[in-house]
């Protein structure tokens, strides 16, 4: 967990520096939950892999939608959303209850959006109601990209999951070093891993692949 957000701590800080929210804005328990509800799920990092861009592409489109309108008038800003192919509903749900408008701008990448923030509670929302917005392409063209961040978002969670284990009723020791083996097999040294030259989305991917395997060992010999 450390090693990520210190790999994550040498990406390009400014939120909007590109035209787009950077990935690690946004939380993605409740999809990783969703992706990780049956360990015999066929190729679960594959399927984990989706679930997690469909997530992002939604909460992407709601942010760049909820900066087109004033917080003040939310409420009645339907346009943006409509233009995006969402249902405006969504916000107009979260702004009755009370969500939080704070300005996108005054959020850091490396803090995630509150669950109360407008944004966040209507993803929520229109995620429930299986809605999708007409832009789903996520950029995978360099290392600063959408494709790449989205590998170390996942990288972190497939790797706090299998902490998790480690720290949980198992305290499986060997988990470490399980974590470390994995390392080496994507080509990297794990004491070295945070260096620059390791920094790219086909590492993250390979440890995803490598430690999906693992937790999904794991959680069914725990089971059996």
């Amino acid at each position: 967990m450390h090693k990520l957000l210190s790999i994550l701590a040498l990406l390009p800080t400014p939120l909007f520096a590109q035209s787009v929210p950077n990935p690690t804005v946004f939380t993605y328990d409740t999809a990783f939950a969703r992706c990780t509800e049956n360990p015999n799920t066929a190729d679960l990092f594959k399927n984990c892999s989706a679930i997690i861009a469909d997530a992002y592409v939604l909460n992407r489109a709601v942010a760049l939608a909820f900066q087109m309108c004033a917080p003040a008038g939310l409420r009645d800003c339907t346009l943006p959303f409509e233009d995006a192919g969402l249902p405006a509903f969504g916000i107009q749900i979260a702004v009755d209850v009370g969500c939080d408008a704070t300005e996108f701008a005054l959020f850091s990448e490396f803090d995630p959006l509150p669950a109360e923030h407008c944004i966040a509670f209507a993803s929520d929302i229109l995620a429930d109601e299986g809605a999708v917005p007409l832009d789903t392409h996520i950029a995978c063209a360099t290392i600063n990209d959408e494709c790449n961040k989205l590998a170390f978002v996942q990288y972190q969670l497939w790797n706090q999951a299998l902490l998790d284990l480690e720290n949980g009723p198992r305290h499986d020791p060997t988990i470490r070093d399980l974590i470390g083996r994995q390392t080496r097999a994507c080509g990297a040294d794990p004491e070295t891993a945070t260096d620059k030259a390791q920094l790219t989305g086909e590492f993250a991917n390979c440890m995803s692949d490598g430690i999906a395997q693992l937790w999904r060992d794991l959680v069914l010999e725990g089971q059996g």
